[in-house]
C-alpha cells in the first residue's frame, strides 16, 4: 500500500466498523509513520465536515388562491338549526 492510499484504507476500515485505533495500529505495523496516518486523519475530517456542494432547488411557483373554494357547498348554513337551543 502506497502513502498516498491510507486515507481510504482508514476510511473503508471505519465504514466496516473497526475502531480507529486498532486501524492505526495495523498502518504501525505496516511501516507507516504516525504523522502519515494522522496526516490521512485530518484530510478525512476536513472531507466529511466540508460543506458538500448539493442540487439547487428551484423555489415553488405560486399558486393562485382562486377556485380554492369550488368544492366547498355555496350554502354554508343550510346544515346548521335555524334556533339555537336554550341551555
Amino acid at each position: 500500500m502506497d502513502k498516498s492510499e491510507i486515507g481510504n484504507f482508514i476510511d473503508s476500515n471505519l465504514k466496516r466498523g473497526l475502531p480507529i485505533e486498532e486501524i492505526r495500529q495495523h498502518l504501525l505495523s505496516q511501516g507507516f509513520f504516525d504523522y502519515d496516518i494522522k496526516e490521512a486523519i485530518s484530510k478525512l475530517n476536513l472531507e466529511e465536515f466540508s460543506p458538500k456542494k448539493e442540487e439547487k432547488i428551484s423555489p415553488k411557483k405560486n399558486e393562485s388562491m382562486e377556485g380554492w373554494d369550488k368544492e366547498l357547498p355555496k350554502d354554508l348554513t343550510k346544515d346548521l338549526p335555524k334556533e339555537v337551543p336554550k341551555i
